[in-house]
């Protein structure tokens, strides 16, 4: 006598939907940067001067040091402003192009990050993808694709969407690794822009939506993330000459 478990079907059919979806979700990713970069190539082949300098030219160390030292009446940037160091001293100051694709695959990354972080919160694919392709080919995003010192612009965007994103595995059973990742995105988004403030709200909100419903949230997981986040923000005030 053969013996029959009427829940196997349903539990194989709701696998392979999800199976299904992972394979979409890919296809769709894919498709986006496709068509990103497909935009992006004409405009990135140009051999003009690079309108940037490092705080020295001579010196990769020195300049490296000015970039974290504290500066009156200008706001402190470490983030953008070191990524542009390494591609002065690898690159020179004549293949402004070099400079571009740094800044298009941050641009992409940011892209697909935004994605993510919407599929993470249940945005349908077609919603999360218009979305995305719209800040993609936003113009002063493509501006500071275009432009080394707008750099800060892509550096904030995508180091903001890696923070929320890792905040919502805040339930995950490694959720300290994620909420270390977060933190670590926080003081790099606040080293781009003052405008990383907008995280201190911004995660615990992603972090909550992602969280099962009729679970309790778990909000001293929180705490590494937004102290660092305060943190580096207090050091960001501080080294622009704003305290003190």
């Amino acid at each position: 006598m053969t013996v029959t478990h009427p829940t196997s079907q349903p539990l194989d059919q709701e696998q392979k939907n999800r199976q299904f979806q992972r394979r979409w979700d890919s296809f769709v990713l894919l498709t986006l940067i496709f068509f990103s970069l497909a935009l992006f190539l004409p405009v990135m082949v140009t051999r003009r001067p690079v309108p940037w300098r490092p705080p020295d030219r001579k010196s990769f160390v020195h300049s490296l040091q000015i970039a974290f030292a504290p500066q009156n009446h200008k706001v402190w940037t470490p983030t953008p402003t070191v990524s542009l160091i390494l591609d002065y001293f690898t690159f020179g100051d004549d293949h402004l192009f070099f400079y571009r694709v740094h800044s298009l695959l941050g641009h992409l990354l940011k892209t697909a990050m935004l994605w993510l972080l919407l599929r993470r919160l249940r945005i349908s694919s077609h919603y999360a993808l218009g979305f995305a392709f719209l800040v993609t080919i936003w113009p002063n995003r493509i501006e500071a694709v275009l432009t080394p010192h707008m750099r800060g612009v892509i550096a904030l965007t995508l180091f903001a969407y890696l923070a929320m994103f890792t905040a919502t595995y805040i339930n995950s059973p490694r959720w300290h690794l994620w909420m270390a990742g977060s933190a670590l995105c926080c003081a790099l988004a606040v080293g781009a822009s003052l405008w990383a403030a907008l995280l201190i709200t911004a995660i615990p909100s992603v972090a909550w939506w992602c969280t099962p419903r009729g679970s309790v949230f778990p909000w001293p997981r929180l705490v590494l993330p937004e102290l660092t986040l305060l943190g580096c923000l207090l050091l960001s005030l501080r080294m622009s000459g704003y305290l003190g």
